[in-house]
């Protein structure tokens, strides 16, 4: 049914923010499932890294219990951005019924589109950038990539804590067998702020989606016998039998924009990217003051327009980098 323009306004009022979720919800959940998600009131917060994870001591019969105090890591300092987007129907739309309520709502979905693939751009930009200290974005805004140790989030030796021990989580070695086990070394040698093991669950296998790479993941992650082992022993990288999950090592998430240029084009180079991280960490913190909402149709007065709005306020950024490794390969 074609509406005028007082019922197409009507119309998109009632119906706009249905839309608006069906449009969200088309956007995969890539780098958002790795995430720590915070919901936040401040425009400007301040996260304090410490450790107080240390060994228990052994305590003699009627001797005073073992004292230990946190040590202070370092603080990662976030201000909430906005992002925008908006479109409008034209008067001519609703008078000359060129277009039904059906048509118009799908621009509403359309921004919603919008919003969560710039969240998405946004935190894989942040992984796919990470091994230096900034880029600009499309915005032509500088976007530090720096972790809260002031070192590029992914660094191969360099990354420091108050100890003043160094670990590091950048190599550049393709995936595989051997990628893995240099990836997870750099697991294993992971320290906190006393110098002593991480005992960091590492859950994720992220990659870019060149099929390729893609393909070999999930021969790994799906294949009974070892991939790379011509007598096709264990693998004990493998989902189980039948696809279960049971004795599962990792699970996959393939990003769009890992590989991607400021702007969200491709970017050839970086084809190969794939890393290790640990899933809802609290060392990969996305504060979010705002979801991404649509507003009722205003009237534009200089064109009799109708305008519908979308926006959203967050920031993101990396704690102690001992929650996720990259391999630029």
């Amino acid at each position: 049914m074609l509406a005028t323009f007082d019922q197409l306004g009507t119309a998109l009022t009632k119906n706009a923010t249905v839309a608006f979720s069906k449009g969200y919800v088309t956007v995969p959940n890539e780098a958002r499932s790795i995430w720590n998600v915070k919901y936040v009131s401040e425009k400007n917060t301040e996260s304090d890294t410490y450790s107080n994870d240390k060994f228990a001591s052994d305590t003699g019969e009627g001797q005073n219990f073992a004292n230990s105090d946190p040590v202070k890591g370092y603080a990662l300092q976030l201000t909430q951005g906005k992002i925008t987007n908006s479109f409008e129907l034209t008067k001519e739309v609703g008078k000359f019924e060129k277009y039904n309520v059906v048509d118009a709502l799908k621009g509403t979905e359309d921004l919603a589109r919008s919003g969560a693939k710039r969240i998405e751009l946004d935190l894989q930009l942040h992984i796919g950038m990470g091994a230096g200290s900034s880029y600009t974005n499309k915005d032509g805004n500088t976007v530090s990539t720096l972790a809260a140790d002031g070192i590029a989030i992914f660094h191969a030796t360099a990354h420091t804590v108050r100890s003043g021990a160094t670990y590091g989580n950048l190599l550049s070695t393709a995936f595989g067998k051997t990628g893995l086990e240099e990836a997870e070394v750099l697991v294993r040698n992971f320290i906190n702020h006393d110098g002593q093991q991480v005992d960091r669950l590492m859950d994720v296998i992220f990659s870019t989606k060149k099929p390729s790479l893609n393909g070999t993941i999930n021969e790994y992650l799906n294949s009974v016998g070892h991939v790379a082992d011509g007598n096709r022993g264990i693998n004990t990288y493998s989902m189980g039998k039948h696809g279960s999950v049971s004795g599962g090592k990792y699970r996959h998430v393939p990003m769009q924009y890992l590989d991607a240029d400021a702007n969200g084009a491709v970017d050839s180079s970086k084809d190969d990217y794939w890393g290790l991280a640990a899933s809802n960490s609290e060392e990969l913190q996305l504060e979010v003051s705002q979801d991404p909402v649509v507003y009722p149709p205003q009237l534009v007065q200089r064109n009799r327009n109708a305008l519908i709005q979308m926006d959203a306020l967050y920031a993101y950024g990396v704690r102690n980098a001992f929650s996720i490794v990259l391999s630029n390969a």
